[in-house]
């Protein structure tokens, strides 16, 4: 789904693939967790329509696996800046209810990750 590819549901394809993450938390393929953290990135970073479509029901669920694997070993260190800058990004992209409707439903220790993580 990511190229494009005739008859396959993107959307569907692009669901499934984000309600499947975070990878490798608390147990799992730690290695598989920074190739998928990694992939979520690329989407993002290319504004893939099934995405980009839709915000209001991506994003808050994009922010809490972000939130999620921020410092932990399923992300390595591009993974890591690449999170930091997409993160960034959403401060300028995203409606502001949005972003704060999605930060406000996270553990205080995940949103404590996240402003570490944009400061």
């Amino acid at each position: 789904f990511q190229d494009g590819v005739a008859g396959v549901d993107a959307a569907a394809c692009a669901a499934a693939f984000v309600g499947y993450l975070p990878m490798g938390l608390p147990v799992g393929d730690k290695e598989e967790g920074v190739q998928a953290h990694g992939r979520l990135c690329t989407l993002l970073e290319k504004g893939h329509p099934a995405l980009a479509a839709n915000p209001a029901q991506s994003m808050p669920k994009i922010i809490a696996i972000f939130a999620a694997v921020l410092q932990t070993e399923t992300v390595n260190e591009e993974v890591s800046a690449r999170i930091v800058a997409l993160l960034r990004s959403f401060q300028t992209s995203l409606p502001a209810e949005l972003l704060q409707g999605s930060i406000g439903a996270l553990s205080p220790d995940h949103k404590a990750k996240l402003q570490a993580a944009v400061a």
